[in-house]
């Protein structure tokens, strides 16, 4: 099957369904369990019956695309996992916000932002897999730039829950180590290295946000400092990967995280209240 068929039947299969949830929701259902001797009882409501349901769709639909490129034979799982990455956050961030809107003309167009942005993510990881092709490089920076995008909405979202450290850190750890698995993806056998960086990554943050639930900050600064330390962690992976990482390059990211961090200070003095 051609490679665009079957990036057309991923995307509309995940576009139906995203219908579902609002067309015809699932019933929910409760799975009662016994556990060392006290009842457990596992819910789950059509939300999450649906979430595992796009979850099997895309998994299956890209790694169907991404098999019928040439150099993508022979490769890992782990490997071909990193392209599972991305699509996957953007379908559950689609199917997020569909079952919060009210209005049914909000929901189409979310709908349909949702297909498109996948077709365009899919597309883009296509042309990542060959550093020759021509369309690698901004293939790559539109890649890096929804990923930060999607970090930035994540990281506040979860700063802004006020969770104990025990629980946000754990969700910084999580999201993190597995947006930047997409960010790290290089060609070469050095698959074992990007899941090492991504799992440093996401201790790293996971450490810094135990810190910054110390500290009595805005939640808006609070999650623009994380995307700012995981824009600089995972960068500076980045050039160490691609066998780039000089002291010009350090300097670099130096300079700009210590920019960041000025604009912050100087918006958190003049928040009101502050």
């Amino acid at each position: 099957m051609p490679r665009t068929d079957r990036l057309g039947i991923t995307v509309s299969l995940v576009v139906t369904g995203l219908l579902l949830a609002i067309l015809a929701p699932l019933p929910s259902y409760e799975v009662p369990l016994l556990v060392l001797g006290s009842d457990l009882t596992l819910r789950f409501s059509g939300t999450v019956q649906l979430a595992i349901l796009i979850v099997g769709l895309v998994w299956t639909g890209v790694d169907a695309i991404m098999r019928t490129h040439p150099l993508i034979h022979g490769r890992s799982l782990p490997y071909r996992f990193t392209f599972l990455v991305l699509p996957t956050v953007l379908a559950m961030a689609g199917l997020a916000v569909l079952t919060n809107l009210p209005w049914w003309g909000y929901q189409i167009v979310v709908i349909l932002g949702t297909g498109a942005a996948l077709t365009v993510a899919i597309v883009c990881e296509y042309r990542t897999i060959d550093p020759q092709d021509p369309r690698h490089r901004p293939a790559r920076l539109l890649l890096n730039a929804v990923v930060y995008f999607a970090a930035l909405v994540a990281l506040a979202a979860i700063y802004a829950s006020r969770a104990r450290s025990v629980l946000s850190a754990t969700g910084v750890l999580g999201t993190t180590a597995i947006l930047a698995l997409e960010l790290l993806r290089v060609e070469g056998n050095q698959t074992v290295r990007t899941w090492l960086y991504a799992g440093i990554t996401g201790i790293l943050m996971a450490e810094l946000t135990w810190a910054l639930n110390y500290c009595a900050i805005d939640a808006r600064v609070g999650g623009a400092a994380l995307l700012l330390a995981f824009y600089a962690i995972t960068g500076l992976a980045q050039q160490h990967l691609w066998g780039r990482l000089t002291r010009r390059v350090v300097l670099e990211f130096g300079v700009v995280g210590l920019a960041g961090l000025l604009l912050l200070a100087g918006y958190h003095t003049w928040l009101p209240g502050e």
